[in-house]
């Protein structure tokens, strides 16, 4: 009787098993900048019965990586579909898509709807939101962004992010040759 009750048990854990594998495998595959081949690993799941929101989450970073933010936000929306609780890690792969193509609006829209849903952006997220208004030439958005994140978290990095932003917003284009 013992050896049936496992055999009846183990059919329940084996897909959320194999979901987690797979989305260590798609991971593996955008550490490696391997990101069609991350898209290959999530085309083979049914989206129906995915139940693990890291599937999602590579999928979105993979499709940043390949500089396709509007099917990486396609694949965040299905994450917000499938009523998979949201978490800044799959907010700030979604923002991170957008810096990827210059969508700052969208950016700052995702940081801001992950402080809605009571989530609170970390360093990783706001910077990712920062390089979409330094590739946007967006410095006012960025240094009002600044003036939101926490003083006391990662002062280096920010301060590096800021003379960036100024730099290739501001100065930068100042430098170039007009072309008349």
């Amino acid at each position: 009787m013992r050896s049936y009750l496992c055999h009846m048990v183990q059919p329940n854990l084996l897909p959320a098993a194999a979901q987690a594998q797979t989305a260590r495998r798609m991971g593996e595959h955008n550490r490696q900048r391997q990101w069609a081949q991350a898209l290959a690993v999530f085309a083979t799941l049914p989206l129906s019965s995915v139940s693990n929101a890291a599937c999602y989450v590579e999928a979105i970073r993979a499709h940043g990586g390949l500089g396709q933010p509007a099917r990486a936000l396609d694949t965040f929306a299905a994450l917000e579909s499938s009523r998979l609780p949201l978490s800044l890690v799959s907010y700030t792969a979604a923002i991170h898509a957008c810096a990827t193509a210059s969508h700052w609006p969208v950016a700052l829209s995702l940081l801001q709807d992950a402080r809605d849903g009571g989530l609170e952006p970390d360093t990783i997220a706001c910077n990712a939101a920062l390089s979409a208004c330094e590739r946007g030439g967006q410095w006012q958005e960025a240094l009002l962004l600044l003036q939101e994140m926490d003083l006391s978290e990662a002062s280096v990095r920010r301060s590096s992010l800021v003379v960036l932003v100024l730099w290739s917003s501001i100065v930068w284009p100042k430098l170039l040759p007009s072309p008349f």
